[in-house]
């Protein structure tokens, strides 16, 4: 017979204790009690059972000790008939007990299964919320237990909270996780309208590795609920999922866009600012990495000031040009560069820088 207990995790050492909690956690109380009270309604009826066996089985011999005359003519021909009636008797009781134990195992063998199920539901309810600590898998609304960090998915490449991308060059989200006891499986769920994702031919796939994959596309192929929305990966093995933080993913449609500089007056020996116009379509995803003279020199860069102390290229974008003469009138024009697509742009127009007296 199978014997089955509820683990005492504080005085069993045939278990580690991390174990042995988790054996209870997966509620096998309930299956233990079925499987005891399935024994102790056998054993109850084993007496009963025995009697019936016994006249099914030995009907024979009961009758033959009943009635037949045993005298010392007859001894070895009534012993003979015994052996005979006995061994078939015996394999008739083999039999039927061999039956039982079949149920019995039967038995066993669907309680078992139930908990193998009960134990699938567990893990489909028990998806560790990951978007509270920020990274590794350990992400949890509630701090992952030892038991769980022993048994559940860790993140080793886990998506960012944001990425912007431009249409002509498509990007691609990473998610890996790893596992002590099994393999994991990646997958994506949109986070939005909690739905799994799913392959959309020339828009959206999963590669085998698990990373999500968004080609180049056109303008008439933009949709909102896959460019503009967020995404969360999951990462499961045999006994739990954990989520990753959500990645806020925005594509952003390549539009035609100008850029221009104002013209600005300045007193000579007073301070100018050049100003560079640039279309809020775009304003964030690009920036202004260089200001030049119509004559094409090079005033100031972001990473490079030949003429420090009269040019400054401001964190904004803005030209400053300190104590002005007459020799800085002329002609200024902007550069940019946009972040998404690395493309390097010199404004359309160029803005005029005028000089006066007062």
């Amino acid at each position: 017979m199978f014997i089955l207990k509820h683990w005492n995790c504080h005085h069993d050492d045939n278990i580690i204790i991390e174990q042995c909690q988790i054996l209870n956690k997966i509620s096998i109380k309930p299956i233990i009690k079925s499987v005891n009270n399935f024994q102790k309604e056998e054993e109850t009826m084993m007496t009963t059972t025995t009697t019936m066996m016994m006249m099914k089985c030995f009907p024979s011999l009961v009758f033959h000790h009943q009635d037949v005359n045993v005298n010392d003519d007859d001894d070895d021909k009534n012993h003979h008939h015994t052996v005979v009636t006995y061994s078939s008797g015996k394999l008739c009781w083999m039999m039927m007990m061999l039956s039982i134990r079949l149920r019995q195992l039967l038995y066993v063998m669907i309680l078992l299964l139930s908990l193998s199920l009960q134990q699938s539901s567990i893990v489909m309810a028990s998806i560790i919320d990951t978007s509270s600590s920020g990274g590794g898998g350990g992400l949890g609304v509630e701090k992952l237990s030892s038991q769980q960090q022993l048994l559940s998915p860790i993140f080793i490449d886990e998506p960012p909270s944001r990425i912007s991308f431009a249409n002509s060059t498509g990007t691609v989200i990473s998610c890996s996780a790893t596992s002590s006891i099994s393999s994991v499986k990646i997958w994506w769920i949109n986070a939005d309208s909690q739905t799994i994702v799913q392959e959309i031919t020339g828009i959206r796939y999963i590669r085998p590795n698990g990373q999500l994959v968004f080609p180049p596309f056109d303008l008439d192929q933009y949709r909102q609920d896959v460019h503009s929305t967020t995404y969360r990966c999951m990462a499961s093995n045999t006994f739990s999922t954990i989520r990753s933080r959500d990645c806020q993913l925005r594509a952003v449609v390549h539009q035609s866009f100008k850029l221009q500089v104002y013209d600005e007056f300045v007193i000579k020996e007073n301070t100018a600012i050049m100003r560079c116009h640039i279309p809020s379509i775009v304003r964030d995803y690009v920036r202004i990495v260089a200001w030049l003279r119509d004559d094409h020199q090079i005033l100031v860069t972001a990473s490079h000031n030949p003429h420090s102390g009269r040019y400054t290229l401001l964190s904004t974008g803005e030209l400053l040009i300190r104590n002005v003469t007459f020799q800085d009138s002329g002609f200024y024009r902007c550069q940019i560069r946009h972040q998404l697509t690395d493309e390097l742009r010199t404004s359309d127009e160029s803005g005029r820088l005028i000089v006066t007296d007062e």
